[in-house]
């Protein structure tokens, strides 16, 4: 009987571990990966000229000769780049966040806890935290990318040759206008990644202190 029971204990314990990768693979797609694709994208339209970006994008994803393998090392290249930028993001939060890394701690400490004994629970708050962590990323990186944008915008608003109207042919109209939508979409967006991020933080907030209520019946 010992015999014939082990390896239902092993594949129950490769199961678990399965079930216990899963959500965190989920986080950093949510976390990490999009927002930071995202965010490299913005980043890229604010920097560059955008004849130029269209010129490298249909570069790109019009090659003929494009092979697997350079198809996996600019896939790999994306992941990577969007992982980093996304983690590099999210390092700026604390300098500009309202609470303190003492508040920080606590919730984290507090959350692994709740995982270890209740991991159902665990899984719900990740998945808040996952939101609240990309919000934070795209909060940080679309005013980055306003800022950027700005400096190639404010001088079109600044010149002479843009008080007239209608704008002369050497202001680059297309230009100005390309670069005064992007900065009020990069500004709205901002904006609505803030919220975002502060919703996220209070429903995570909650979701550990009722859970560790219950859990341990104490205050949290």
């Amino acid at each position: 009987m010992t015999d014939e029971n082990k390896p239902e204990k092993d594949n129950s314990k490769d199961q678990l571990s399965l079930i216990n990768i899963i959500p965190q693979i989920s986080f950093d797609i949510i976390a990490w990966i999009i927002p930071g694709f995202f965010i490299s994208l913005t980043l890229a339209l604010s920097t560059l000229d955008l004849n130029l970006f269209i010129k490298i994008a249909t570069k790109i994803f019009e090659t003929k000769e494009i092979n697997n393998l350079f198809t996996f090392f600019l896939s790999a290249t994306g992941f990577i780049l969007s992982y980093l930028v996304s983690n590099l993001l999210n390092g700026v939060w604390p300098k500009i966040a309202t609470e303190t890394i003492e508040q920080e701690i606590s919730a984290v400490e507090k959350y692994h806890l709740i995982k270890c004994e209740n991991p159902e629970a665990g899984q719900i708050i990740l998945k808040v935290k996952a939101k609240k962590t990309m919000s934070r990323v795209m909060f940080v990186g679309l005013v980055l990318s306003a800022i950027i944008n700005a400096t190639h915008f404010i001088p079109l608003c600044l010149s002479d040759d843009h008080w007239g109207v209608p704008f002369v042919e050497s202001c680059n109209v297309t230009h100005f206008k390309y670069r005064f939508s992007l900065e009020f979409l990069l500004i709205i967006a901002s904006i609505g990644a803030f919220k975002e991020q502060s919703k996220s933080k209070e429903n995570e907030t909650n979701l550990i202190k009722n859970y560790y209520k219950i859990i341990f019946g104490a205050n949290a």
